[in-house]
């Protein structure tokens, strides 16, 4: 969890036993302390969406 926070990674994730067995994931967003406990399918569907709302740079050659 540390070297997450040290090289500024967007999502930490848990998947643990507990986890599994709920079909859940534990993560924590990069600056904050809290850890949230949601559904593998509505985490997987809110990646999507933060991925598909930003727009990617231009290339210029």
């Amino acid at each position: 969890m540390r070297q997450a926070q040290v090289h500024k990674v967007p999502y930490t994730l848990v998947i643990g036993d507990n986890e599994v067995a709920n079909g859940t994931v534990t993560y924590r967003h990069f600056g904050s302390k809290d850890q949230i406990t949601v559904p593998l399918q509505e985490f997987i569907d809110m990646i999507k969406k933060e991925r598909d709302s930003k727009a990617l740079p231009e290339k210029h050659e």
